[in-house]
């Protein structure tokens, strides 16, 4: 807002029916402040948009995944905050995670293989993770009281999301 005259009034309708409210957008940036409000667009970019679809629902463990998003975000995210431009970017939307299919914009997804290779490729053996539990439980198939011996423990990959991203 600091490239608007500080003369000028700013509300949006927001909701429907019964919902429906006026928000006073300078009110609102005042309250937030200065660096706060800058933000708001690529924080809205990343988790409300349809252009991110999903994308906090399940965050992607792979970098061929989050790669396109964060591109589709960025793009997006320069795109309003100079809308008051002639030229607001000079990103193109095709080098931004979206790619021209029959004249549209199209999602690009991710980059690289749709699938692993192999089941190895998904699993991560954590040998810490593997300490004796005391707790444990026996397996389904085991009618006995002993603990089990089988020694190919593996955690799922997803538990190690947030440090695959490099």
């Amino acid at each position: 807002m600091d490239h608007l005259n500080s003369s000028l009034k700013i509300w949006i309708n927001m909701g429907v029916g019964n919902h429906q409210r006026y928000i006073n957008v300078n009110e609102l940036y005042r309250i937030l402040g200065v660096s706060l409000s800058k933000a708001l667009p690529c924080f809205h970019a990343i988790t409300g948009c349809d252009y991110t679809p999903a994308f906090l629902e399940k965050l992607a463990t792979l970098q061929s995944r989050i790669a396109p998003a964060f591109l589709r975000v960025r793009y997006v995210t320069k795109l309003r905050r100079n809308a008051h431009l002639k030229h607001p970017t000079s990103l193109s939307p095709v080098a931004s995670g979206w790619t021209i299919n029959d004249d549209k914009y199209d999602f690009v997804w991710f980059v690289g293989d749709q699938l692993p290779s192999s089941v190895a490729d998904i699993i991560i053996r954590n040998d810490t993770l593997l300490e004796e539990n005391d707790n444990s439980q026996d397996d389904d198939m085991n009618t006995s009281n002993s603990e089990s011996d089988d020694d190919d423990d593996y955690e799922d990959a997803s538990f190690f999301c947030d440090t695959i991203i490099e």
